[in-house]
């Protein structure tokens, strides 16, 4: 995987995928039953909870000093 470079100093969280594919997030929630995310490039998308890897989401995450967590539905990461 390459750096996810970001833009600003707000720190950038990685979701993995099951699957093996990973996007930087500038921003996430969950909303009816799926996990909604903006991506460093602007993009925003949606995938059903049971896609993303959260094990190696956490770790990767982890491992760069940034805490991932859900949310209560609905609340966003940068709320």
């Amino acid at each position: 995987m390459q750096s996810v470079s970001q833009s600003s100093s707000r720190a950038v969280t990685v979701i993995w995928l099951k699957g093996g594919y990973s996007y930087g997030l500038v921003d996430y929630w969950v909303q009816d039953g799926l996990f909604h995310y903006r991506t460093t490039y602007g993009g925003e998308n949606s995938v059903p909870l049971d896609r993303i890897d959260f094990e190696r989401t956490a770790e990767d995450n982890s491992q760069r000093g940034i805490y991932f967590k859900l949310n209560p539905e609905g609340a966003h990461a940068t709320d």
